[in-house]
C-alpha cells in the first residue's frame, strides 16, 4: 500500500513537473535588430571645471582625471587627452599639479563600431588652469573607513614641560 501511494505521489510530482515546464507552441523570436553603419553618430563639445586628481602626461595614450561635485554629489570623470591639446594660463602640463583647480573643455564623441555597439568617447582639447591647489574638495570616505579624529587642544597655561624644571 505505501509503495502504491509512492508511486502515485511521484506520477502526480512528474506529472505537474511536466505541465510546469512544458512550453506552449514554438519560441517567440525576437526581432533582429539592423545593426547601424559604423561611423560618428553625434559629436558634442562640453565644460566640466574641478579639481585635478589624476594626470599620466608620460603615458600614451595620456589621460587626466578630475573631482567635482555635482548637485551636491562628489563625482569623478577621467578623458583622454588629445595629441592637440590646448593648454590655457600655463605652458605646459608639467606644470599643472594634483590638486590644481582646472576647467575642461572635451569632446565627447558617440561612434557606432563595427559590431553595431555604440561607444561613447570623452577627449580633451582644452585644458584651462583655473588655480592653486586649495584642498576645498571634500574626500569621499571610503568604505569602512572611520572619519580622522581631531587632537584636543590644550589650554595655554599647561604647555608640556620637560623633565628636571
Amino acid at each position: 500500500m505505501n509503495r502504491l501511494i509512492a508511486i502515485i505521489f511521484i506520477s502526480a510530482f512528474l506529472f505537474s513537473y511536466q505541465l510546469c515546464y512544458a512550453q506552449e507552441g514554438p519560441a517567440v523570436k525576437e526581432p533582429k535588430k539592423e545593426k547601424q553603419a559604423p561611423g560618428i553618430k553625434s559629436s558634442v563639445t562640453n565644460e566640466i571645471s574641478g579639481e585635478l586628481v589624476s594626470l599620466s602626461p608620460l603615458k600614451n595614450p595620456k589621460y587626466i582625471g578630475i573631482a567635482y561635485v555635482k548637485n551636491g554629489v562628489s563625482c569623478d570623470a577621467q578623458f583622454k587627452i588629445s595629441p592637440n591639446v590646448n593648454i590655457a594660463h600655463k605652458k605646459s602640463l608639467d606644470e599643472i599639479k594634483i590638486g590644481d583647480m582646472v576647467s575642461i573643455k572635451y569632446k565627447e564623441t558617440t561612434e557606432v563600431d563595427n559590431d553595431g555597439k555604440e561607444v561613447t568617447r570623452c577627449i580633451a582639447e582644452i585644458i584651462q588652469f583655473a588655480g592653486p591647489a586649495t584642498g576645498a574638495m571634500p574626500r569621499r570616505k571610503l568604505p569602512g573607513e572611520e572619519p580622522p579624529v581631531p587632537e584636543p587642544e590644550q589650554p595655554e597655561g599647561l604647555a608640556s614641560t620637560e623633565e628636571g624644571e
